[in-house]
């Protein structure tokens, strides 16, 4: 049986091929037009960004200093809450370098009796001659 041929509007199968891997369509100049100026990556931060940065730094926070926890009074739910909560941070923060302690101190530990079993095994002088 025969195959039907294409349609005359659509490419046939080789041309549309080559058509989708065309990238004459994609490709760039990659050198920069007449007078225009290509940033460089070794362009760092400006004087003017970072004074810009110094002053939002300085004066933004001024907005916040008086939060609840801070201002309100010592003995409210809320600040013994806040308390509770970094109690509870700094636990985990002991907690966790403690189990790095006890983990250098078990390689420690290891390390010497490895270093004590490989010195019961060492040549006798003189040897095999």
């Amino acid at each position: 049986m025969a195959r039907p041929p294409h349609p005359p509007s659509a490419p046939s199968p080789p041309q549309a091929v080559e058509k989708a891997l065309d990238w004459g369509s994609f490709h760039r100049d990659p050198s920069p037009p007449q007078g225009e100026k290509v940033p460089q990556a070794d362009e760092g931060w400006s004087p003017k960004y970072a004074l810009i940065a110094a002053l939002i730094v300085l004066f933004v926070p001024a907005i916040a200093q008086a939060c609840p926890v801070c201002f309100g009074d010592p003995n409210s739910s809320l600040v013994k809450g806040a308390n509770n909560g970094i109690l509870v941070l700094l636990g985990i923060v002991v907690f966790v370098q403690a189990g790095l302690v006890a983990l250098f101190w078990s390689f420690w530990r290891r390390a010497q009796a490895i270093r004590r079993r490989r010195e019961q095994f060492h040549l006798i002088s003189g040897g095999a001659r």
